[in-house]
């Protein structure tokens, strides 16, 4: 398959808004470079976009389809020729199916136009050509020449003897009836399916194509070959022949059995029954209704069979014997002729009709021998001796058989015209679209918009010349715009596209176009048609009718692909169509006409045809022009609408094609007499620019109606008759013979007054004499010459008058005119109607050219045509002379030339003066040009500027003059001023902004020198301070020194000083720290690091305090850890100093109050601020601090007791429910409320709710308070280590070179906790023992009271029943309980006596110590241990006092 290479792009053009209000003249203009391409793509102005107005719900239409590979000329030959060899064998019983060579399917069509070309396949093995065919065949080992000789033999030869024979091919060589077996190849059956490849021969002879053997018919070896039907083995035929008999009785041939396939040798050794000679087996073989013995062995059965008819199978068994012991009798004689016989083929039981053939003879010998080699045709009943066949058959085929005459018959009748089937579905454009998406994405795998459209053009070609693949798509084409509607909008909405002249609608009937004198609507041409497409779907190569424009607009989805031709090439596509297919342009003419037949264009450009391409996107115009060829198919999923249209260089064209289809029997769509006649009859409404195209179209149609008039009256029709043929349906006018559409002259015959025949074919209608044949014609001759007159004394008017315009435009008068020359020609045009040519349009923008010209002169001769207030700028020399150049070729002459010419003097002149100054001062140097006088220069300047042109030397004078004061000025500040960065940024910009020369150059590399190096300097001196690691002092005084040197003023330097200063100021403070006998505070630490870091010196001893105050830190963070809660917010010395007055009674305020009370309270922020440094100082702060914690303990204590007392008594008294006089508890301030718990330390009451206790453990009757102690977050501040993580901070604190308040304060802390701890566990000792009495008499108390629940149980038991004895007992048991209970009393006023219990003062002092181990930040066992016991002895008390109730 050819590679497809793509044709080169056609024109694009994208008109002005205002050459697209013309589409006439548009398209007129653009015709010069489309004519030599045959198409071109129009994309209107930007924001020219019409709105699709097809009804989109209610469009509804059904495609065609469009088998891709059958569309290419060639490859539906091969496919025409495949299916003639296929029909070919199948009249002959025979399946046909492509054979494989090299792997692939064979080109039997290719090889076939080699093989004929050379002769035949018989000459081309005499010549030996079969190797050097395999070259021309495309393959690259010429080992496959033997398979293709042997596939060809077997598969195509019989073929072409046929159409020899039958004078459908002509070779130089005609093969022989009885060929020698010196041209034969025996060789076995092999199977040879589509797709697979031939087995090779293993006998290296039989690989060799040119191989040739000697056979003879005395060669015995020869006379054992198998031979197999129905391959041209040209085999020896001997007059006698053993019986082929049996094969008639073979198994039934499947397609497999063919030549095809594997054939079936098992025929030979078929069980056979003796027969008569004279009867024959009958086409058909009939079960039997019911199984019967077998019947005795088949042999002999007559020969002249019907092929393919079905016989016994080699498993044919004998009938069994009956009782009597014999056989049944094996025929049956029926009326009619024919014997019954019954076989059994498998387990199956067939009777078989056998008839008597007395009367068959060979069609071909005319004897009757041989019946054994006799074949029944299946179509005519003929009979042929398979030897007598060419080529001789050796086997029966399995299928139908047709004789020679019957395949010749069937072969040679017409192939059916190829066309566009109609699709049976019909589509919305919804549906379509959903159809045509799909099918491109999975076609591609990919999604539809990554598809690019050079892989769809490879893609579209490769298909159209494939003959494996077979896809079919769908094209909706020629869909009428009358009945779906136009994609332009109609409505008034849209007046702007609906009265375009590129509506399609509209471009038909516009001025200027031919077809707008047709008043009729012509589907196709004047009306448009609706094209809906998808991938893959094409239109081939066509040229619109009549030859005429066509013009195409997508209106949206995925781009359309053309190809064009220009006109020129017409021709020579149509040959090289008819070359590459001459077949089809046999079978059908006019091939082209029917838009079905395509070329790649690849093969075209191949043939010297240029051939160029297009993608028209969405919203482009694609027009051809007229006869240019053109083809193309759909990217994808679009909408496209086209029409027809003629412009003035239509008509001799227009003409030309209807010669063309006089010459193809084609009828036209219009007659083209009849509409150049309605536009003649018409003068006045004629188009000028049609003017002279119809006038001389005019004279070709007069002349060649004299002729034919005049012929025809040599023949002897002189009878003549008017006939209005425009009345008259096209049907009723068309020539008989060539279809002609007739209206200026016909001819018809009195013997069919219905029929009519064109003057050119009038032989052709009928044989009557010419006396009975009547011209019939619309106009008469003088006529006809008087309308040309008409049109030529027109034409002739506008052709003088646009030729006098023309030869003033174009310069062919020997002199040239004035503006009032050409000003009368427009006048006179005007006068004359001829306004609306082209020619017209010309003069008029010539003339409004040479006013503005004229008006241009004025004002540059009176020095106004530019103004430096205008802001525009000024003429330049050049423009001045192209200028002059331009007024000298205007086709009139100026009277303002001369001045201009005057003016081009004077500024040549000053060019010269302005040059030899330039040259001397560019000799000066920098001293010189400041010394040098710029009056000159200045009256220089004021010379070219008062010329009002725009001269180079003018500007370089100014520029010179800019220089000489740039320099005097710097000069002068650079030895005045203090010069600062900017301002020498502003002087280099200035020499910058120069002209530059050889003096600018030196001082503005001078004052660069000082920029450059102050602007180093200060990138040094910021680089510097920014560095990390910092530099040492000497390096920044270093810098300073140069800056010195630098006579710029440096803003940094001030900074390097300020620097400098700070780092001595912090090494002096730093130093005086290290050498202090006490360790520097930590905050005194953090304040100076704080201030050495910014400093971008290298301060040596920083590295020093960094280091010191890295371990303190670590330290606080450390012991932060230990202490402080999450998001607490007290710092760490908060929380490890002792409790303020305000950080006990203000700890329930509000933050804003907080801050305020400690605003008022509080001076420093810290308590130990006014000590720090100073160890002893700082501990008696916190001691102090100590004491007064315990105070504000106590104090908050009582208070707390004190409010609730207060809120009991309030309660009873019932001022609680009063406003205002709630007592408020707990974080929230609100009231007292359900459950409620109260803290051990501050005595402050909570809700539950607020502490969030978990419900379940907040039922009635439970106290949680005497379970575990309960201190609230204000008294529990934080996590209170033990002590030892206390003991292991401070033993890490001697190693930190730091003093830390936050490490005395801990200190303190741990010397109290201590010191709390051992008073604490001297209590505990003296109180356990009592606790322990108290436990002891807790236990006899209650075995008491086990004794007298025992005792009175007892008594209600001995009590007696009946009412005649209560009071007795009663009295006794009250004279019992009163002794035991008086026993009880006694008893328990001795064991509460004994028990001493904490005395209240014991008490108070345990509750006071507990309350200030509770203040400690420490967690320490024996709090617990004291709060226990104090748990304990309140039981007992509670416990004796419910005793002593009881």
């Amino acid at each position: 398959m050819e590679e497809f290479i793509p044709p080169p792009e056609a024109p694009v053009f994208q008109p002005t808004h205002e050459e697209f209000k013309d589409p006439v003249a548009y398209i007129t203009k653009i015709r010069p470079v489309v004519v030599n391409t045959g198409i071109c793509k129009i994309r209107p102005p930007l924001g020219w976009k019409p709105p699709f107005s097809v009804d989109v719900d209610s469009f509804r239409f059904v495609p065609r389809l469009q088998p891709l590979n059958e569309l290419e000329a060639k490859t539906r030959v091969k496919l025409n020729f495949l299916e003639s060899l296929a029909k070919f064998w199948e009249l002959q019983g025979i399946t046909f199916k492509i054979p494989n060579v090299d792997r692939h399917p064979l080109d039997l069509h290719a090889v076939f136009k080699l093989v004929t070309q050379y002769g035949g396949f018989e000459e081309m093995t005499r010549q030996r050509r079969w190797t050097l065919l395999t070259k021309e065949l495309g393959y690259n080992s010429t080992t496959v020449a033997g398979s293709i000789r042997a596939n060809y033999e077997k598969y195509v030869y019989p073929y072409e003897i046929f159409l020899a024979k039958t004078g459908k091919l002509k070779l130089d060589s005609t093969p022989k009836k009885d060929p020698s077996p010196i041209n034969s190849r025996h060789s076995s059956p092999a199977k040879c399916k589509y797709g697979l490849r031939q087995n090779r021969r293993r006998n290296s002879k039989w690989e060799d194509p040119d191989y040739m053997v000697e056979m003879d018919e005395d060669n015995p070896e020869f006379k054992k070959l198998a031979f197999t039907c129905p391959g041209p083995k040209n085999a020896f035929a001997p007059l006698k022949r053993q019986s082929f008999r049996s094969s008639a009785c073979s198994g039934a041939h499947t397609e497999e059995d063919s030549v095809f396939g594997e054939e079936n040798d098992a025929a030979a050794d078929v069980k056979q029954e003796p027969m008569d000679d004279t009867t024959f087996l009958e086409s058909t073989l009939t079960p039997s209704p019911s199984p019967s013995p077998p019947p005795p062995p088949v042999s002999d059965l007559p020969p002249p069979t019907h092929a393919g008819s079905e016989a016994a199978s080699p498993d044919v068994h004998s009938p069994a014997p009956n009782e009597s012991g014999q056989s049944p009798s094996p025929q049956k004689k029926k009326e009619g002729g024919y014997i019954e016989k019954v076989c059994i083929i498998g387990d199956k039981r067939y009777t078989l009709k056998l008839y008597h053939i007395e009367e068959y003879k060979c069609v071909s010998c005319g004897r009757e021998d041989s019946e054994e080699e006799m074949l029944l045709c299946d179509g005519c009943d003929s009979s042929y001796h398979m030897f007598c066949l060419d080529p001789p058959l050796q086997t029966i085929p399995p299928g139908d058989w047709r004789c020679p005459n019957c395949v010749a018959k069937e072969c040679s009748q017409p192939q059916e015209t190829f066309g566009f089937e109609q699709a049976k579905k019909q589509y919305s454009l919804r549906s379509f679209g959903h159809m045509a998406n799909n099918f491109k994405r999975e076609y591609f795998q990919m999604p539809v918009k990554e598809v690019t459209t050079s892989a769809v053009e490879r893609e579209f070609w490769r298909l159209v010349n494939s003959i494996e693949d077979d896809v079919v798509v769908e094209y909706g084409a020629d869909l009428l715009s009358s009945k779906h509607g136009s994609g332009f909008p109609r409505s008034p909405e849209e007046e702007e596209y609906v009265s375009s002249g590129w509506n399609l609608n509209n471009i038909p009937n516009l001025r200027g176009s031919v077809l707008s004198y047709i008043d009729v609507d012509i589907s196709g041409m004047k009306v448009p048609w609706l094209y809906v497409g998808m991938c893959f779907s094409c239109f081939c190569w066509h040229i619109e009718d009549h030859w005429s424009y066509s013009i195409n607009y997508l209106h949206w989805g995925e781009p359309k692909t053309w190809y064009g031709v220009p006109s020129a090439y017409a021709e020579s596509l149509e040959a090289t169509m008819k070359e590459q297919a001459p077949e089809l342009f046999e079978h059908q003419p006019d091939l082209l006409h029917h838009l079905v037949t395509t070329l790649s264009p690849s093969i075209l450009m191949k043939h010297g045809i240029p051939v160029v391409r297009t993608d028209q996107c969405e919203g482009e115009f694609v027009v051809t022009f007229p006869r240019a060829y053109h083809a193309g198919f759909n990217q994808g999923f679009n909408f496209a609408e086209a029409v027809n249209f003629t412009l003035a260089d239509w008509l001799p064209m227009g003409r030309e094609s209807i010669d063309h289809y006089r010459l193809h029997c084609r009828m036209p769509v219009f007659s083209h007499d009849e509409l150049l006649c309605k536009m003649i009859t018409q003068p006045e409404r004629l188009d000028l620019c049609l003017l002279s195209s119809t006038s001389e179209d005019t004279a070709s149609m007069v002349s060649s109606e004299e002729r034919v008039r005049r012929e025809l009256a040599q023949r002897g029709i002189d009878r003549e008759q008017r006939e209005a043929f425009e009345l008259v349906n096209d049907d009723g006018r068309q020539c008989v013979s060539c279809k002609t559409c007739c209206f200026l002259s016909a001819v018809r015959c009195s013997c069919n007054p219905g029929a009519i025949a064109c003057p050119y074919h009038v032989d052709d209608m009928c044989e009557c004499p010419p006396s009975k044949k009547t011209l019939r014609f619309r106009y008469t001759l003088d006529e006809l010459r008087g309308m040309l007159e008409v049109m030529r004394e027109r034409a002739e008017g506008y052709q003088g008058w646009s030729g006098q315009v023309e030869a003033v435009l174009d310069g062919l008068v020997p002199q040239k005119a004035d503006l009032q020359y050409l000003r009368s020609l427009a006048e006179e045009g005007e006068q004359r109607s001829f306004s609306g040519c082209y020619i017209f349009r010309e003069l008029t923008s010539s003339i409004q050219e040479v006013e503005k010209c004229a008006a241009m002169a004025v004002q540059i001769v009176m020095g106004k045509h530019k103004t430096r207030s205008s802001g525009e700028q000024l003429l330049d020399v050049d423009g001045l002379r192209s200028f002059l150049k331009q007024v000298e070729c205007l086709p009139c002459t100026l009277p303002e030339a001369n001045l201009l010419r005057e003016r081009l003097a004077l500024v040549e002149s000053f060019q010269c003066e302005a040059s030899s100054e330039l040259h001397l001062v560019s000799e000066l140097s920098a001293e010189e040009l400041r010394d040098h006088p710029t009056a000159h220069l200045r009256g220089l300047i004021q010379r070219g500027e008062e010329l009002e042109v725009s001269v180079p030397e003018l500007d370089a004078l100014r520029i010179v003059l800019q220089q000489s004061q740039w320099i005097t000025e710097t000069e002068a500040k650079l030895q005045l001023e203090v010069l600062t960065v900017d301002s020498l940024k502003g002087m280099l910009r200035q020499g910058s902004g120069l002209q530059q020369s050889r003096v600018v150059e030196a001082m503005v590399e001078r004052v660069k020198e000082l920029l450059t190096a102050a602007q180093d300097w200060e990138q040094q001196a910021r680089t510097a301070l920014k560095q990390k690691p910092t530099h040492p002092a000497s390096f920044f005084e270093t810098m300073l020194s140069k800056a010195k040197e630098i006579p710029v003023l440096l803003p940094l330097e001030q900074t390097l000083v300020d620097t400098l200063h700070r780092a001595t100021e912090w090494a002096l403070q730093a130093q005086a720290l290290q050498e202090s006998d006490k360790h520097p505070h930590f905050d005194t630490l953090k304040m100076m690091l704080s201030s050495g870091r910014p400093i971008p010196v290298r301060l040596e001893l920083l590295a020093q305090l960094e280091s010191r105050y890295a371990a303190a830190k670590a330290w606080v963070d450390r012991a932060a850890r230990t202490f402080l809660k999450k998001n607490c917010t007290s710092s760490l010395l908060e929380v490890l100093l002792p409790r303020t007055r305000s950080n006990l009674f203000n700890r329930h305020l509000s933050k804003a109050a907080k801050k305020k009370q400690e605003g008022e309270l509080s001076v420093n922020s810290s308590p130990l601020s006014d000590v720090e440094g100073d160890r002893l100082k700082e501990m008696d702060r916190v001691h102090e601090m100590q004491r007064k914690e315990l105070e504000f303990a106590k104090q908050l204590r009582t208070q707390n007791l004190e409010k609730m007392e207060r809120d009991e008594r309030l309660k009873s008294s019932g001022a609680g429910s009063l406003p205002g006089s709630p007592i408020i508890y707990c974080f929230c301030r609100r009231p007292e409320s359900g459950y409620m718990l109260q803290c051990e330390l501050c005595n402050e009451w909570y809700h539950a709710t607020c502490l969030h206790i978990p419900k379940g453990k907040r039922f009635p009757g439970k106290d949680i308070g005497k379970e575990s102690r309960f201190l609230c977050a204000a008294c529990l501040r934080t996590k209170r280590p033990r002590l030892d993580a206390i003991v292991s901070l401070l033993i890490s604190l001697q190693k930190v070179p730091v003093a830390i308040s936050e490490g005395t304060a801990l200190h303190c802390l741990a010397e109290r906790a201590i010191a709390w701890q051992r008073r604490a566990r001297q209590a505990i000792t003296t109180t356990t023992a009592m606790l322990e009495a108290a436990r002891h008499q807790s236990r006899r108390i209650g075995e008491l009271k086990g004794h007298i629940r025992k005792w009175k149980a007892e008594a209600k038991g001995n009590r007696p029943v009946g009412p005649q004895v209560t009071t007795s007992i009663e009295a006794q048991l009250a004279t019992s309980a009163g002794s035991v209970l008086q026993h009880y009393s006694v008893e328990l006023l001795r064991l509460r006596s004994e028990y001493a219990g904490l005395s209240g003062s014991k008490r108070q002092s345990m509750e006071d110590l507990l309350m200030e181990g509770d203040l400690l930040e420490v967690t320490l066992d024996e709090g617990q241990q004291l709060w226990q016991l104090l748990q304990t002895d309140a039981e007992f008390l509670i416990a004796f006092e419910k005793a002593e109730k009881e």
